[in-house]
């Protein structure tokens, strides 16, 4: 049988580990209302000073403010995540930001997944992405 694309739902949930990690995160995918809510906060409209024309982008200076929103969004929980010292870590905006890079392009890429192959519900009411 062939995939299917399954369209972006807000409620939608993935429960991800990431290979080589006993961590599990429960993700979602962006759906195009909640990207469009967070650029809004952040972008600004700006006039091309060679050109003349007016530009609307979200800031060199705002970004890191734009992309803590995303992985807020992004990220709803997890288990098993600690700090240096081996103690749990809370799932707080700041803290998904301070995950490391190689696990976030691990999640991102879960989700990327889920974009083009497809998702199939698990056991509990989430979708896991394992078996698309």
């Amino acid at each position: 049988m062939g995939r299917h694309v399954t369209i972006v739902a807000e409620t939608e949930r993935l429960s991800v580990t990431v290979p080589g990690y006993d961590s599990t995160f429960t993700i979602r995918r962006l759906h195009p209302d909640a990207l469009e809510t967070i650029e809004a906060r952040h972008r600004t409209r700006t006039r091309n000073k060679r050109t003349g024309q007016e530009v609307t982008e979200v800031p060199a200076d705002a970004r890191a403010d734009h992309n803590k929103d995303l992985w807020d969004h992004l990220v709803l929980d997890w288990r098993d995540v600690d700090d240096g010292d081996g103690q749990p870590v809370p799932c707080t905006r700041d803290n998904k930001w301070a995950l490391p890079g190689a696990i976030k392009a691990a999640l991102l890429e879960y989700a990327d997944e889920g974009n083009v192959s497809g998702l199939r519900l698990d056991g509990a009411g989430g979708v896991d992405p394992t078996r698309a």
